[in-house]
């Protein structure tokens, strides 16, 4: 039996369905971004002040503004130019390529390309390029937070024949962008581009039209008010001029000096820069803001509001606390910081003199499927203690990562563990709530086994102490 589409089939329904792609925002050209910033009341206003000026042969006060409106221009467009692509981040959630049955032979193509029926491969590690129902599967756990904001793994098992709807929270079905955490299975597309649950939410933030912000409604509102004021003393002292007898070229030349002497050339300039310091301050704390308006806008926020905590985390886990021998260790270091240090009490450990701490840590890093690197050095102040700039570079299911940068911080990682031999794995799933390896070093052969408590307390006899069995 033929597994997946045929070649020709898949370009057929790819000509009707078009590509897998996201949808994509309405770019703009940095010359539209760059005249983008004279659109405002004061702006205009000053840029009529400019022609004047140079009219009335006041060329310094010309350049002068000129140099204002431009200074505020190119504030405005360094911004918006370099966050106009935010939207196309979306784009980077996607899978390149994808390994695909066609003609009854698995090849890997752009993921562009799927369709539709199209039967795809994944396993531990890889990004699901659409969103798919699952066929077969043996262990499998996908990462879904870029949908559900939660970091837990997702548990997968095949979904009936008849499911063809891709709507969120199946545990049936994987869904595009989202990262495959453990286990390998085989699955058939049934959503490409928008129609996934990734591709509706690029389309509906492709079409979010920007609206004008408090702030800048109030400073057209005052933009309006000072060209009103300007003309109206323009025209106030031009007729007291002509009554009282004066030439009425001079009176007008005086009417409009004063006109322009009353409007605020400083003021757009003042705002941008504030503005922009505040974006700059907020860059720095990886806060990207679009526009610099929005800046005041965010400013008067008291209250936000988010529907769970997972939509607001890191997506990052820590293990804060070891249990080992009777006694309780502190795990210093957040998230996927290198630098970290365990400690028993008030004094940095040495996990060497602590067997029991050891073989823990041991089985943590031996019965995983995570892994973890660093291109930066590492530098060992003591044993228990490392430090190093950054974080790890890490993949695979956020509880494994925990446990082996934990027990990076002891010295124990899979480079110091090369000794030990992986021969089997019983992979986690849902029924057995637990996982298995069996591992060799030298002739000796042991299975390390992790889970819920409930499920292996009951099956343990002993524990250790000191590097002793105790019943």
């Amino acid at each position: 039996m033929q597994i997946g589409l045929t070649e020709q089939q898949a370009q057929q329904r790819l000509a009707q369905q078009g590509e897998n792609r996201l949808a994509a925002a309405k770019r703009k050209r940095p010359l539209s971004i760059f005249l983008g910033q004279f659109r405002d009341v004061m702006v205009l206003i000053l840029l009529a002040a400019t022609v004047i000026s140079a009219l009335l042969g006041e060329i310094t006060d010309a350049v002068t503004i000129i140099l204002i409106v431009l200074l505020n221009a190119v504030l405005g467009f360094v911004q918006e130019y370099r966050t106009e692509r935010t939207l196309e981040a979306l784009s980077a959630m996607t899978a390149p390529t994808a390994r695909v049955f066609r003609d009854g032979t698995l090849t890997t193509r752009p993921a562009a390309e799927l369709v539709n029926g199209d039967v795809i491969r994944v396993e531990a590690g890889d990004r699901v390029p659409a969103d798919c129902r699952i066929l077969r599967c043996r262990g499998l756990f996908a990462e879904e937070s870029v949908l559900t904001g939660e970091s837990v793994p997702v548990g997968k098992h095949p979904g009936a024949p008849e499911d063809t709807d891709n709507a969120p929270g199946k545990d049936t079905l994987l869904y595009t962008g989202t990262g495959i955490t453990q286990g390998a299975g085989e699955a058939v597309v049934i959503a490409t581009g928008t129609a996934t649950q990734v591709g509706q939410i690029s389309s509906m933030l492709s079409q979010i039209e920007a609206g004008r912000t408090p702030l800048q409604e109030r400073l057209g509102e005052l933009g309006k008010t000072v060209a009103i004021i300007c003309l109206a003393v323009c025209l106030i002292v031009f007729g007291a001029g002509v009554l009282r007898g004066e030439p009425v070229f001079d009176m007008l030349l005086t009417g409009i000096t004063i006109a322009i002497a009353a409007i605020p050339e400083g003021l757009p300039a003042t705002v941008t820069i504030a503005l922009a310091l505040a974006v700059n301050r907020m860059l720095r704390a990886n806060a990207l803001v679009n526009r610099l308006h929005a800046v005041e806008t965010l400013g008067c926020t008291s209250v936000i509001c988010s529907d769970k905590t997972g939509t607001i985390t890191e997506n990052r886990m820590t293990v804060t606390r070891l249990f080992a021998g009777g006694e309780l260790y502190e795990v210093r270091g957040s998230g996927y910081r290198i630098t970290g240090e365990i400690r028993l009490g008030k004094e940095i450990c040495n996990p060497a003199a602590k067997p029991d701490l050891t073989a823990l840590l041991r089985c943590g890093v031996l019965c995983s499927n995570a892994a973890i690197r660093t291109d930066r050095e590492i530098r060992c102040r003591q044993r228990g203690s490392i430090s190093a700039a950054g974080d790890w570079q890490v993949q695979g299911d956020p509880t494994e990562i925990a446990l082996l940068v934990a027990a990076s911080k002891a010295g124990v990682t899979a480079r110091s563990l090369s000794g030990w031999k992986r021969m089997e794995e019983e992979p986690f799933d849902s029924d057995t709530r637990c996982m298995t390896v069996l591992a060799r070093s030298g002739s000796r052969c042991t299975a390390f086994c992790k889970g819920a408590a409930d499920v292996l307390l009951p099956r343990c006899a002993f524990y250790m102490q000191n590097g002793i069995p105790q019943p």
